[in-house]
């Protein structure tokens, strides 16, 4: 039988598998062929009618099947234990088209608490090691991990518990895997992608080395399994099992090319690429960035070959916590296949400037672009800017991770943007502390000109890390009038969280969740057909909210969640954790299913500082939906 057929009838027998094995878990959404079969299809003999309007009741958890906690056992049945990770498919996180006619057919919109309940302790093993399988996508691959590849070993994880010896397993078979092998890095780049993702760090000079002399014998999955035997991975364990352990040490000496730059060098560069349009710059050099960098008007500025992985792209690394962007676009200027690092792990927190004047990537002008980078490690309160009063943006394709930031303390932002008319598309946020992806209000004479920028086909994670929200608006700052936000979409975008981290609002429209009373309300907004891919989940305190924001649109979104309390023991009951809910008061719209009317504020205590304090050791999780079928932004009234 050839290797490739037998790879097949692997993966098909695995789906069976996992149709059965995971058959007991409630209400998850089918994504695609490749899924597991649907969970949700009801008997011949259930009503799945849905209530007269009259009939609803508020999600309240009255209706669940069960009011019983049951503790996930310790060993957990893993239908991947004996298939190898070859057989899976590899590639970026499978993407639900928006006209896939096949995807939640004859599901009635549902809004409500499964009866599912989850324990989780913070250092339980059996939870542990979900940033440490973000990193090995992202430090390994250079991208983030598709859905059925993050299942593949948080199962191992779940069914042998977070070990040194787990570990050292998923680390050999992810280095061992075709996905891996693929990319053919030579060692001067692989190397870099091995320490990163096994010890959070870069490797020294005299570690680059030591891995020279020893890949051709050992492999780079020799190489990484004894990096896992070693004390310093050793003393990571127990904060690999809570959830997030930040990052290490850059190296300032170690270019895969033999190429450093200083700043007055790429500088003059930059000046001179006005004359052609272009500064390609050799796949592995490194610039050390002591001041901010301006990107001409119309100018590109990328790594020579357009490499997809970050070890091969031209790094920008900041040395000094100078209180500029590292990088700044001009108009119609695009920075693309860049590897733009802040570097922030080299300097202490009272040092951190926070705000946005100091983000990896500024992109000021009108038409600027940041496309294909890997963007981490800001010192701001965000990795990439779009400025006020600017238009026509695209971010696109870029990796966008936030390992080193602190969700308690100096919160980052993935991407920001205040401009209008821009494109933000086909981006991977990973562990952003504040909010995934944010549009803020856009400033235009009288507010007239409406923010009609659009957010679709990205991937928002948290891991290790904890966030404000996965997705949001903000009206900021006190304007007295109304922020026109009409023709905003949030379309398509794909979030989860591992069992220990969380988005303290997955879905807000609720600006008001943020800034209360000394900030403005929003006009307009929709958010349609954002997603949990099958078996997973977001944890969160609330699934969607709207508050300080009329005339919304939220519908034919299928978001799992877990819902608790996250942080502190007691809150206003205004602030409890709910699914969903409308504040009448400041919001108004169209709301999928059923809804609370709740504020996310009350006068300086907004709901996402109210269960922002860190979590306890212990908290029970209520399993909750928030499902109804697609929706095209056509027939529920979204601008064009």
């Amino acid at each position: 039988m050839k290797l490739h057929t037998l790879f097949l009838l692997l993966f098909l027998s695995l789906l069976l598998i996992l149709g059965v094995a995971c058959s007991a878990d409630p209400q998850q959404p089918p994504i695609n062929d490749d899924q597991p079969e649907n969970k949700n299809d009801p008997s011949p003999d259930e009503d799945t009618t849905p209530p007269a309007d009259d009939d609803k009741k508020e999600p309240d958890g009255s209706g669940s099947d069960s009011d019983t906690a049951t503790t996930r056992p310790t060993t957990v049945p893993n239908p991947y234990a004996d298939v190898d990770i070859a057989a899976l498919p590899d590639g970026p996180q499978d993407r639900i088209a928006a006209d896939e006619s096949g995807f939640h057919i004859d599901m009635p919109t549902q809004t409500k608490y499964t009866g599912d309940e989850l324990e989780i302790e913070l250092n339980d093993p059996c939870y542990g090691g979900a940033q440490y399988v973000g990193k090995l996508f992202t430090e390994g691959l250079g991208r983030g991990p598709g859905a059925n590849e993050y299942l593949y070993y948080t199962f191992h994880l779940e069914s042998d518990g977070c070990t040194v010896e787990t570990l050292s397993k998923i680390t050999e078979q992810f280095f061992s895997s075709k996905a891996f092998l693929s990319l053919k890095l030579a060692p001067e780049y692989e190397v870099m992608a091995v320490y990163r993702a096994v010890l959070s760090r870069d490797p020294t000079l005299a570690e680059t080395n030591d891995y020279f002399a020893r890949v051709t014998e050992e492999k780079a999955a020799g190489i990484a399994v004894s990096l896992t035997k070693t004390e310093e991975f050793a003393n990571m364990l127990p904060d690999i099992v809570r959830g997030d352990y930040y990052w290490g040490a850059n190296n300032t000496e170690y270019s895969p090319s033999g190429i450093i730059l200083t700043t007055n060098d790429f500088v003059k560069m930059l000046s001179k690429s006005q004359k052609s349009g272009v500064l390609e710059l050799e796949p592995g050099t490194l610039v050390l960035l002591s001041r901010g960098a301006t990107v001409p008007k119309n100018v590109t500025v990328t790594t020579k070959g357009n490499p997809t992985h970050y070890t091969q792209q031209a790094r920008i690394l900041r040395t000094e916590t100078f209180g500029a962007r590292q990088l700044t676009c001009n108009e119609g200027s695009t920075i693309s296949h860049l590897w733009i690092d802040g570097n922030r792990s080299a300097f202490s927190p009272e040092e951190l400037p926070g705000g946005n004047g100091a983000a990896c990537v500024g992109l000021v002008k009108d038409k600027a672009s940041c496309i294909g980078c890997r963007v981490n490690g800001s010192i701001a309160g965000t990795h990439i800017f779009g400025a006020d009063a600017i238009r026509g943006l695209h971010i696109a394709n870029n990796l966008v991770t936030c390992y080193e930031s602190d969700h308690y303390s100096k919160i980052s932002d993935g991407i920001t943007v205040a401009s209008t008319g821009c494109m933000i598309e086909n981006n991977t946020v990973i562990d952003a502390t504040d909010v995934g992806i944010i549009l803020f209000r856009f400033i235009s004479p009288g507010y007239e000109e409406p923010q009609n920028s659009v957010v679709r086909n990205n991937t928002i994670l948290n891991l290790g890390n904890s966030a404000f929200a996965g997705l949001d608006i903000d009206a900021w700052n006190k304007q007295d009038a109304k922020q026109n936000f009409v023709g905003t979409l949030f379309e398509n975008n794909a979030l989860w969280t591992s069992y220990k981290a969380h988005q303290h609002i997955c879905l807000s429209l609720a600006t008001l969740a943020w800034h209360n009373v000394i900030g403005d309300e929003a006009i307009g907004s929709t958010m349609i057909n954002n997603y949990t891919p099958d078996g997973l989940h977001v944890n969160c305190a609330v699934v969607f909210a709207g508050d300080g924001c009329y005339d919304l649109i939220a519908r034919g979104n299928h978001i799992n969640a877990y819902i608790g309390p996250w942080g502190r023991s007691e809150v206003s009951p205004l602030l409890r954790e709910r699914i969903s809910s409308l504040n009448p008061q400041t919001a108004s719209g169209d709301v999928q299913g059923e809804y609370e009317e709740l504020t996310t504020w009350i006068p300086w205590q907004p709901i996402v500082y109210a269960h922002s304090a860190p979590p306890l050791e212990s908290f029970t999780l209520k399993g909750a939906i928030f499902h109804e079928n697609r929706v095209t932004a056509q027939e529920v009234g979204h601008p064009n």
